[in-house]
Order: structure tokens, then C-alpha cells, then sequence
């Protein structure tokens, strides 16, 4: 147990009632059945058989169970690691939790925390909290299990974002392709907006500084966690994607509610913290971003500009930002997955790996 977990819960959520699937042993049913000839021969000649057949095999659904099982296992080392900001993913899609928990004796030395995404599109089972989080890992007390718990998943399966130190060693075992990349800025050496320029080419610091000069000529006014600014956030951001004919994902009511509902009441969540900045010209809303700060990191994590009317906007956000977190005395600036053609040109790339299972027969 990590004596290290935040004291606060969500407790006071309502938790549907769901029994939990009584303990099947893992051999000889599972492994025959689940894991491939090659996977059996590494166990077996690897002094693992009798390991193996200690095991069993729990799915997890209940939700009070599940928030106990996942404090047992997470390090909260990310935003990604908290229950709140799962839990506030999963009041909104509400897809029933399927936990893998693989026990040895009375102790648990596994987890693969999951749920069923019956949406009709491309239904199938996924991350708990869905594929919107990053930085997965695979909660095991040996790496040895992780074969075991992806062999037992059911598919079809589809785990994004799994972070690269997740996979060491096991990626010689089980396929794992490459996912989208993810985008971060060590701020342990940066202390000031000139550190972080002198980190950029030539030209994309001449860029960035013209950009920023453009919007600050117009004496843009700063706006500080004012959270109803979130619908003008949903409004920007819709404009924007539509005018690209691109999808987005305000679009979908059960996403668009995570997001409204997390702004809305935000004093739920005492995992992490929820900020907003709003930059008005003209006594217009220009930009909204709603960022995340977990320990000290600042997660700048959903976003709408006014691009139209003030070219530049997405450069001097990331400039204020970067201040806002060097003023909090952050140590990582995460931006998360995806490039979007423009963040590899100030942001560090993180490997990202993903796995799939295909539904069987």
C-alpha cells in the first residue's frame, strides 16, 4: 500500500451497486486458453510454472471497490494517476468498470483498470476514464504479470497511450506499436521566459516573440479562474474545428459534459486543481484555457482561440502560461499528445506506445 495517497476521496459520489465476479484460478483454464503457445513456453521454462499456478484472476466492477483497488495500486505520480480526475471521465460516460486484478495468495500483485466503451461506432474495452488519458502504466508488484493481465483482458482491447518505461522488457514478449507523441517542458533548469529561448532555434524564437508582440499591441486584458468563461472556451473551440471541417470533440455530449462539469464544480476534486486563463481584447474573449496543476506539474489541457480575428493568439497563450507556471513554481509544463503543427516546436517529445487485441471468437 503506498502510505504516500492523498487522505480524500470522492465518497460522496453515489456508486451504482455492482457485485464483483468471484476469484478463478489462473491456471489451468486461463493460461491454456489465454495465453499464446509462446507466452506458455517463456513461464514454463523460465521457473515461473508454480508462480503460475498460485494465481488467481478477479474482475472488479463494484465502483467503491474499484477506488480501492486503484489507491492500493497508484502511484500518483501524474494528473493521469488521480481517481478524481478518472472518476470525473467516468460520471460522465458512466461505462460499467471492468477491473482485472490478478491476486497471489491474499495479496493482489496486479491490476489492469478498464472499462466497457459500448459506444456504436467502435465499441470495445478501454483505459478506465477512457482513451483521453496518458502516461498509462501497468500496476503490477512484477513485470512478469504484465503478459498475464493483457492475455487475460477481453477484447476487443485497445490501450493507448502507454508510457515507453512502462513496456521495458516486455515489449520482447508482447507487440506493442508506436501511439501518437506527447509533448512536456522540463522546467527544473527554466527559470524565466528568456531560459526557455534560449532553448529555441533562431527562427522559431524570432516567431514566437513577433507572435507574442502582436497581441500584446492590442493590451490584452488577463483574466484569472473566472470558469464560466468555459462555455466561451466550448464556443471558440467549436468555431475553430468547424471552420477546418474537423470534427471536435465538444461535439460529443458525454465529453463535453466532463469538461463543463469539472469547470462547474470544480471544489469536488481535491486530487488536483483546476485553473482558467481568459485573455479579452477589446473587452472580447479572445482565448480560454482550462489548465490542471497536479503536484508540481501545469496541464494545459483544453483550449479555445478566436485565431480568425487575432492571428498569433495560440503563441501568446503559451507564452502567459509558461509565466503562470514559473510564477507557481511548476517543474513540468505538459501539453500532452498530439503535435497539432506546432508544439515540437518548443516542446520536448515523449514517446507514446499503444495495444490492441482484436475481438476473438
Amino acid at each position: 500500500m503506498n502510505d504516500n495517497l492523498p487522505s480524500t476521496t470522492l465518497r460522496h459520489f453515489p456508486y451504482p451497486n455492482q457485485p464483483n465476479s468471484p476469484l478463478k484460478k489462473f491456471y489451468p483454464y486461463y493460461y491454456r486458453r489465454m495465453l499464446s503457445k509462446d507466452l506458455q513456453s517463456f513461464y514454463r521454462h523460465n521457473s515461473f510454472f508454480r508462480l503460475l499456478k498460485q494465481l488467481r484472476l478477479e474482475i472488479i466492477s463494484d465502483m467503491e471497490a474499484c477506488e480501492t483497488i486503484w489507491n492500493e495500486f497508484s502511484p500518483y505520480e501524474t494528473l493521469f494517476d488521480t481517481w478524481d480526475f478518472r472518476y470525473a471521465f467516468w460520471e460522465a460516460f458512466q461505462c460499467k468498470p471492468h477491473f482485472i486484478t490478478l491476486k497471489s495468495g491474499e495479496d493482489n500483485v496486479g491490476l489492469l483498470p478498464l472499462w466497457f466503451d459500448d459506444n456504436e461506432k467502435d465499441p470495445g474495452y478501454r483505459w478506465f476514464g477512457s482513451e483521453w488519458h496518458e502516461e498509462n502504466y501497468f500496476w503490477v508488484k512484477d513485470s512478469l504479470f504484465i503478459p498475464i493481465l493483457l492475455s487475460s483482458s477481453p477484447t476487443p482491447l485497445s490501450l493507448n497511450a502507454i508510457s515507453s518505461t512502462a513496456i521495458d522488457g516486455t515489449d520482447q514478449i508482447m507487440q506493442f506499436e508506436e501511439d501518437t507523441i506527447k509533448y512536456y517542458l522540463d522546467l527544473t533548469q527554466i527559470n524565466s521566459l528568456d531560459d526557455f529561448l534560449s532553448l529555441l532555434t533562431k527562427k522559431r524564437r524570432y516567431n514566437l516573440k513577433r507572435d507574442y508582440r502582436k497581441i500584446d499591441s492590442k493590451k490584452p486584458e488577463i483574466i484569472i479562474d473566472n470558469f464560466t468563461d468555459v462555455n466561451e472556451l466550448m464556443r471558440l473551440s467549436q468555431e475553430r474545428f468547424s471552420s477546418r471541417g474537423i470534427e471536435c470533440f465538444w461535439d460529443d455530449p458525454n465529453e463535453a459534459s466532463v469538461f463543463l462539469n469539472m469547470a462547474a464544480h470544480r471544489e469536488r476534486y481535491k486530487q488536483f486543481t483546476l485553473r482558467m486563463l481568459t485573455v479579452k481584447i477589446d473587452g472580447k474573449v479572445a482565448g480560454v484555457d482550462l489548465i490542471a496543476i497536479f503536484k508540481n506539474s501545469y496541464y494545459p489541457f483544453i483550449c479555445g482561440y478566436d485565431v480568425k480575428n487575432h492571428s498569433g493568439i495560440g503563441a501568446y497563450f503559451t507564452v502567459i502560461e509558461l509565466l503562470d507556471a514559473l510564477k507557481l513554481n511548476m517543474k513540468r509544463f505538459d501539453v500532452l499528445e498530439g503535435n497539432y503543427n506546432w508544439k515540437d516546436r518548443y516542446f520536448t517529445p515523449m514517446r507514446m506506445y499503444k495495444y490492441e487485441r482484436k475481438k476473438t471468437a
